[in-house]
This record gives structure tokens, C-alpha cells and sequence, in this order.
């Protein structure tokens, strides 16, 4: 745990890991509110079981102080390598075949710098991955690779079908992780919120919201959107979702400490 932190009671986790960086200021105002407080009295954030002696406010740069402790391995050279030897093939096709335009907005993602937020990338993995999968499947695929005409087209046509069925599997993988990252905050959070018709509230609130949201993207989907405007909508409506929940939270900790 990070020093002068405190742990859940019903599982000893530690906070500054149980709450990601993006829930830090609204947890930094809360317990900051608490220990404002004039008289002593309960509490209906924090049990009486729990003391808030040491509690530090936990903020971006304090989260990056504490893991620049714990620097990550640096990357392989022949990530590198690999990298480099992808871009030159890229580059000997587009020599010898002119990019189509969805093949160019795919050559124009992969040279951009990759975004600074960690959830940004998972959203452009996810869009790339489905931009990539879309020009892999068997019906764009030229006509001789389609027959299997030759032993060295049947090859390609192997290595494309596995490709396709790894990119499928990794997909699918992100997908469930977002889900479920984005459950365990929620759930994180309101473990911290007063059980009782308030709580309730916030969860109809996120479960209507979602609906609509799906709705939205149903909507682009219909109207014969492409993969690029369904995934910029659903960055817009994830960063709506971390406004909207996070300032529904901030009211409802003002309330209660009216």
C-alpha cells in the first residue's frame, strides 16, 4: 500500500490501487470534506471502523511519484526490429499498389503519435483491429486468392485466415477488459457510498444511460456509418460516461455532507 494510505475493511485493498487515477479527485474531495469537519459525528462515507489518520490526498502526481518506483522493463529490441520491417513491406505495397482509401486512413492511424490516455488506445486498438479485420475478410480479397488458384495462393490465404481469427481473439479479449475494468470502478466507488435509495438511484442512472448510448451507436450503425464514425462516437459518449458519473458522485458526496 502507498504510505499513509488505508484499506477497504471487508478486504484490506488498498485504495490507491482500488481507484484508478481517473476517480483520485473526486476520492481527494471527499475524504477531504471529511476531515474538515467542525465536530466529530458518523460518518456516512467512511464506517466507524475506519480511521482517516495519515490519509494523504491522491492526486496524479502522487500516483506517478509512488510507480516511478517500479519502472517497467523496457521494450525488446526486436520490437523495434519488427516494427521497422512492417513499415518497409508497407511501404514496397503501396509501391506496387496505390492505397485505397480505407487502406490510407489505416496508414494514416498507424503513423500518428499514439494518444496519451490509456483508455484512448484501447478504443484506437479496438477501431484499428476492426478496420483491419474489415479488409481481411474473404469477400475483399483478390479473386486468384478467393480460387486458391496456385499452392502459393492457398499459403496466403492460411496465413490471412490466421491472422484474422488471432485478430478476432485479441478483439474480443480488450472488449471484455474495458467491461469489466469499467464495472470494477463503478462498483469500487459505490462500495464507498451510502447503501440506501441514493446508491439505487446512481445505478439506474448508469443502466439508463448505457441504453441510450447503445442506442446512439445502433443509430450510426443503421444510417450506414463507418468504423471510424461508430468509434468516434463511442470515445465521445466514454468521455461523457466519466463526466457524467463522476459528477453525479460529487453531488451526491456534497449532499451528504451538507
Amino acid at each position: 500500500p502507498v504510505p499513509g494510505d488505508h484499506t477497504h475493511p471487508s478486504n484490506g485493498t488498498s485504495i490507491s490501487r482500488a481507484l484508478p487515477a481517473s476517480t483520485s479527485l473526486l476520492f481527494s474531495h471527499v475524504t477531504s470534506t471529511y476531515r474538515r469537519r467542525t465536530r466529530p459525528r458518523r460518518s456516512p462515507i467512511f464506517p466507524p471502523e475506519m480511521t482517516t489518520e495519515g490519509l494523504v490526498p491522491i492526486t496524479r502526481d502522487y500516483l506517478a511519484r509512488y510507480y516511478d518506483k517500479y519502472p517497467l522493463p523496457p521494450i525488446p529490441d526486436g520490437v523495434t526490429a519488427l516494427a521497422a520491417r512492417l513499415r518497409a513491406l508497407s511501404a514496397e505495397l503501396a509501391a506496387a499498389s496505390p492505397f485505397s482509401p480505407e487502406e490510407e486512413h489505416l496508414e494514416q492511424e498507424a503513423s500518428v503519435v499514439p494518444a496519451h490516455k490509456i483508455d484512448e488506445n484501447m478504443w484506437k486498438n479496438r477501431e484499428q483491429m476492426e478496420e483491419i479485420l474489415f479488409l481481411l475478410n474473404k469477400s475483399r480479397r483478390p479473386v486468384a486468392l478467393q480460387q486458391k488458384s496456385t499452392p502459393e495462393d492457398a499459403e496466403i490465404v492460411s496465413t490471412l485466415d490466421d491472422c484474422e481469427t488471432k485478430l478476432k481473439e485479441m478483439l474480443k479479449k480488450l472488449e471484455q477488459f474495458q467491461l469489466k475494468n469499467a464495472d470494477n470502478v463503478f462498483n469500487t466507488v459505490m462500495t464507498y457510498m451510502p447503501q440506501d435509495f441514493r446508491g439505487t438511484l446512481i445505478r439506474q442512472q448508469r443502466e439508463r444511460s448505457e441504453r441510450n448510448k447503445q442506442a446512439e451507436v445502433d443509430a450510426v450503425v443503421s444510417a450506414g456509418g463507418s468504423i471510424h464514425d461508430r468509434y468516434a462516437l463511442l470515445w465521445k459518449q466514454q468521455m461523457d460516461r466519466f463526466f457524467s458519473f463522476h459528477l453525479s458522485v460529487y453531488k451526491f458526496s456534497l449532499s451528504i455532507n451538507l
